[in-house]
């Protein structure tokens, strides 16, 4: 045996020896590092559940679909005629205006007409219109809940106007509760009021989604495409806190 070939030995002895010493170290550190993290009992998934004692609530406007109230306006044939040719429904009836005759000029018809007279002067008041609140079972006189505003269709009042008002309780038989005189008998005409063709309160819901929770949404429980997340029992919030409960405890246990 000449000495090539026992340097080939050796080196050959050297490089299996430094890798099996390579393979035991990464062995050791693998089933280290997997042990800690069996020992670190790391979960899939993360269940919090939240109760809130309080939410931020909506704002809330409502109309009259009466815009001007016929007792605060000297209501004579001129005047019944004018709204009467703004009606979609009544123009039809209405005369032909002489817009020339002085007693448009001297009751202001060619003055531009200020919110303040149109929310002051000549619209539905506030305590007459909304003559019963209640919000969170707590009952207050409507102008401490509404405050006048002015929209697309006119003079209207709105419920949390700076957005600072929260509910405390659930359900909507607790939360606002609103009785409204209409006060019919002194609609106007016109294309603002509608009244030819109804009457009422007016009222419209935001577009979805519905947003809650803070960074929740609500659920559409009754769209065809929504599916109960629930093993037992309709979908409600009660039910969905219970189940959750139930299946914690059964982990435990």
């Amino acid at each position: 045996m000449d000495g090539t070939e026992v340097n080939s030995r050796l080196y050959s002895n050297y490089f299996g020896g430094c890798a099996i010493l390579a393979c035991a170290v990464y062995l050791v550190f693998t089933m280290t590092r997997e042990i800690q993290n069996y020992l670190s009992y790391p979960t899939t998934t993360s269940i919090k559940l939240e109760v809130l004692d309080e939410l931020d609530f909506p704002a809330v406007t409502i109309c009259n679909l009466s815009p001007f109230n016929k007792s605060k306006i000297s209501f004579d044939e001129k005047i019944q005629n004018y709204f009467m040719s703004l009606d979609p429904y009544l123009s039809q009836n209405a005369k032909p205006i002489n817009w020339s005759d002085p007693y448009y000029s001297l009751n202001g018809f060619f003055e531009p007409e200020s919110r303040e007279y149109l929310m002051n002067i000549v619209s539905m008041e506030l305590l007459t219109f909304l003559y019963f609140c209640l919000f969170d079972n707590q009952y207050k006189p409507c102008n401490v809940f509404f405050k006048p505003v002015f929209t697309h269709m006119g003079p209207c009042f709105t419920f949390n106007h700076d957005g600072m008002i929260k509910t405390s309780m659930n359900g909507g038989g607790y939360n606002l509760e609103v009785e409204a005189f209409i006060d019919q008998t002194n609609y106007f005409y016109g294309i603002l009021s509608a009244s030819s063709a109804g009457s009422g309160v007016k009222y419209s819901y935001l577009p979805k989604p519905y947003k809650a929770f803070r960074n929740g949404y609500c659920l559409d429980t009754e769209a065809a495409s929504f599916k109960n997340p629930l093993k037992s029992s309709n979908y409600s919030t009660i039910a969905c806190t219970e189940e959750c409960y139930r299946d914690k405890l059964a982990e435990v246990y």
